[in-house]
């Protein structure tokens, strides 16, 4: 499967480079990670939803003691050494975290999609126009040098470091 991947990858870079004059690479993630207005745009997307992911926390952690709560109680339900009274007070005592542990449940759902709709909305708001802008820059600097095709880095076998354009895009972007 990788050889035949390989052999495929290999067959169109060189249909491309019989119809190409110029042909160059990009290091997308050395882009995004060089990339300073991005990162601070991914920075405010984490602050955004820093908060709710706080919650999240505090929600799993109640959880869990309930759970361990609801242990203790199941094991002073059968224990036989005790009285039926104390049995019977620990059953309903397990009926009750049930019912709270599915509460706590029902928000930790909650809170999860709200901080993932966050994220999402703090993607396309912040982080897709950059990317977009960084494609740009891309399009921009292939018409002024001249190049015809432009791959990406982490998709290529293997490309002579000459022809990697990613530090000049990200001066580009950084100025």
């Amino acid at each position: 499967m990788n050889k035949l991947l390989i052999l495929l990858t290999s067959l169109t870079i060189s249909l491309i480079s019989v119809h190409a004059e110029k042909i160059a690479t990009v290091d997308v993630q050395k882009v995004l990670a060089e990339y300073v207005e991005f990162n601070q745009a991914v920075e405010k997307v984490r602050a955004s939803v820093a908060p709710i992911e706080e919650e999240i926390g505090r929600m799993q952690e109640e959880i869990t003691n309930i759970i361990a709560e609801a242990r203790e109680a199941d094991a002073t339900s059968n224990n036989p050494a005790l009285e039926e009274s104390a049995r019977d007070e620990a059953r309903s005592k397990i009926i009750e975290l049930q019912g709270v542990l599915q509460n706590k449940q029902t928000q930790l759902q909650q809170f999860s999609q709200q901080a993932q709709e966050l994220a999402q909305n703090g993607q396309q708001a912040d982080l897709a126009p950059l990317q977009d802008k960084a494609l740009e820059i891309v399009k921009e600097l292939s018409k002024k040098e001249g190049i015809q095709v432009v791959l990406a880095k982490a998709s290529v076998v293997f490309a002579d470091e000459d022809l990697d354009i990613s530090d000049k895009v990200i001066a580009e972007l950084n100025k």
